[in-house]
């Protein structure tokens, strides 16, 4: 905890200090203590409540990384040195305390979704119509046929039907085709979801367009690409909606911000991108997309306000790769072997990157809840349109 000048939002009046928001006043203090912290709003001057037991209020300032003020009462104060004091106007606040990141938890944020998911499910059913999800998948992959049964079971607790397809790795592609073909045809399904990654074989182009514009839960379909891409999305894609949720429900806003995403998957790195990219009252982030071909990705990780890691790399990102005070959101999760058996991990080293991270998704628990909750959204706002 240091003493610094006082940013030029506060009224100075010889030795006294006024602080004013929306008509309440902090009285006036003769020292002001400041203290860095991660949890700030955007855009606007608020004022949180002491701890108990303690005199003091937290005014908090306006643009991240700015510091929080603890204003103590003189008597707290009168010790300190003169040179300390509150008519002096600086700027920027430099601490040797160490800081923790806040947890993004998704599983809290994702259960008000499927509570109010579930009420327009009770709706739809009440006029006869019961949503449907049709699932198709080709792999052998167990990270990926359990993540299937995940989705397949939130559908099931909040009333979604599901017709799945699981294809081996090695069938022929036709039966990729077809399945996707008719379940895009049929007047009981509301929508259509593909697991990605495809084996290869499978022509992905040919996937996007077998998928009915309509019933296309992801955006995958070429109509509802470019609608994507042209900032106008039909609907948005699940992981990258969910993550947006997530950080809106943290009060982290991306507008005007560096944001970077390693990895260009069309499953999350891209379809963030372009939500990220959209006009207000879209998020106007600037983004930055890395892939396996960035040349020198620590000095471009470094530059993010926001960091999003989407390429499926275990543990590919850790504290070296990032300035004080990023967000980080960990988007992947791999099942890895350990000497106890297995573990989920993501694409970023936890322990290193929290320490130096403003915020943190963690895994499990971070963006995983999220991505399935917006698809049970999706699901049903696809069934709502149809019915």
């Amino acid at each position: 905890m240091v003493f610094v000048h006082l940013l030029g939002d506060f009224v100075v009046r010889r030795k006294r200090l006024g602080f004013v928001h929306r008509g309440h006043s902090i009285p006036p203090f003769r020292r002001v203590l400041l203290e860095p912290s991660c949890d700030l709003q955007r855009g606007f001057l608020s004022t949180v409540p002491p701890p108990a037991g303690r005199r003091y209020w937290t005014p908090a300032l306006v643009f991240p990384p700015t510091p929080v003020l603890r204003v103590l009462p003189s008597a707290a104060t009168g010790s300190l040195p003169r040179r300390f004091h509150s008519s002096w106007l600086p700027s920027r606040v430099v601490s040797d305390q160490p800081k923790g990141a806040k947890l993004l938890d998704g599983r809290s944020v994702a259960t008000g979704i499927r509570e109010r998911t579930v009420k327009r499910i009770q709706a739809l059913r009440e006029a006869s119509t019961t949503p449907t999800l049709a699932t198709i998948a080709m792999t052998d992959d167990p990270s990926s046929k359990r993540f299937l049964a995940l989705k397949h079971e939130a559908c099931e607790e909040v009333g979604i039907d599901v017709r799945p397809t699981l294809l081996p790795s090695d069938a022929p592609a036709e039966r990729c085709y077809d399945a996707i073909e008719a379940a895009s045809e049929s007047t009981d399904i509301d929508a259509v979801f593909v697991q990605v990654p495809l084996p290869e074989g499978v022509e992905e182009q040919r996937v996007r367009a077998s998928i009915a514009p309509a019933k296309d839960i992801d955006c995958f379909h070429p109509l509802n690409l470019g609608r994507l891409v042209g900032g106008d999305p039909a609907i948005e894609p699940a992981t990258a909606g969910g993550i947006l949720t997530l950080l809106d429900a943290y009060g982290i806003s991306p507008v005007g911000r560096d944001v970077v995403i390693v990895g260009r998957s069309t499953a999350i790195g891209r379809p963030l991108a372009n939500l990220l990219l959209r006009k207000a009252p879209g998020p106007d982030a600037t983004v930055t997309v890395c892939h396996t071909f960035t040349s020198n990705l620590v000095a471009r990780t470094r530059q993010a306000d926001v960091l999003v890691a989407a390429c499926g790399e275990p543990r590919l990102v850790d504290g070296a790769m990032l300035s004080p005070d990023t967000v980080v959101v960990d988007a992947s999760a791999t099942r890895v072997e350990t000497e106890n058996g297995h573990e989920i991990v993501g694409d970023v080293d936890f322990e290193s990157t929290r320490a130096k991270a403003r915020a943190i998704t963690p895994v499990p628990g971070g963006v995983g809840p999220m991505t399935l909750a917006s698809l049970l959204q999706n699901v049903v706002i696809l069934a709502e349109r149809r019915a």
